[in-house]
């Protein structure tokens, strides 16, 4: 029972759930089981690259939240790089959380999970219909359906440091593709600092193939839902370019960073330049100009 009432419908449920999806993401998913009537609400969530953030869910937001829902909302906090194990358990068991929620599309997991238009459809009313971003990360196109939601999506700007760029006559860092392979080549060579994008199986690793297959034209899914990575020219471009890059700038290390590895780097100066989206700029909001990182959008040469 929520909220007090004898019976609550799948509908009802999903709508008090939209009410949290406000501030959980960026992507959740809710399993089939919650359409069951119940007291208690069991949330995972992944651990926030800002410990603030964590504390302000866990603590503040998901027990009012129960206050006002008569729900007893239960938290656990999951780091980054078990959630997909932690996920698959679950599955596997039949058993576990309501709600999980992911840094990333949750895709492999939607037979496994209930239609979300629905909860899409419920928060609309509230904050207006999903973006264009937020609707391809989380709609089958092949079932009709969104496995999971999307509450939010951030940008994964370029940083790099002035002073390396400086020393390879590029002040204002790469402005492209190209000036990123050369410029980042010959800065290896001079100082050792290689290129900090992050190619290892990661959340990081992700968004780097992903923000070179849209940089190159290239894709996962066409226009109807079919898989066409191995037949876009773009993708290959892509990928070409990412051996390109690696071999002329990079550093075997790229390959091995855990969670959050290109950032360790990025922040001890031991790479030149990196792709992040909110584990840099809480950090280099107050590093002195004379050792600035700088956050940019490369484009295509």
């Amino acid at each position: 029972m929520i909220g007090g009432k004898k019976s609550q419908s799948r509908r009802e449920f999903l709508k008090l759930a939209g009410s949290t999806a406000a501030a959980v993401g960026p992507f959740f998913l809710v399993p089939e089981r919650s359409r069951a009537q119940q007291r208690t609400l069991k949330i995972a969530h992944w651990a926030h690259f800002l410990p603030e953030y964590n504390q302000w869910f866990d603590k503040e937001y998901a027990v009012e939240w129960g206050k006002q829902h008569n729900t007893k909302v239960q938290v656990e906090t999951i780091a980054v790089e078990d959630v997909m194990s932690r996920a698959t358990a679950e599955v596997s068991a039949g058993r576990g959380h309501d709600i999980f929620m992911f840094p990333w599309p949750p895709a492999q997991f939607g037979q496994h999970a209930i239609d979300h238009t629905e909860l899409y459809q419920a928060v609309a009313t509230r904050h207006g219909n999903v973006n264009r971003i937020g609707h391809k990360s989380t709609f089958d196109p092949v079932s009709k359906k969104y496995f999971a939601f999307a509450d939010s999506w951030v940008p994964a700007p370029f940083n790099y440091y002035l002073d390396f760029w400086s020393e390879v006559n590029t002040p204002f860092g790469p402005i492209h593709y190209d000036g990123l392979r050369s410029g980042g080549s010959r800065l290896r060579a001079k100082l050792g600092i290689p290129c900090g994008l992050a190619f290892g199986p990661t959340l990081e690793g992700n968004i780097t193939l992903h923000t070179l297959l849209h940089a190159f034209g290239g894709r996962v899914l066409d226009a109807n839902g079919n898989v066409s990575i191995r037949k876009s020219y773009g993708t290959i471009t892509a990928l070409k370019y990412a051996k390109a890059l690696y071999q002329d700038a990079g550093t075997p290390d790229q390959l091995t960073w855990a969670s959050s590895g290109n950032a360790v780097a990025m922040q001890a100066k031991r790479t030149s330049c990196t792709v992040g989206a909110i584990s840099l700029f809480p950090v280099f909001l107050v590093v002195p100009l004379n050792s600035e990182s700088v956050p940019l959008c490369l484009e295509r040469p």
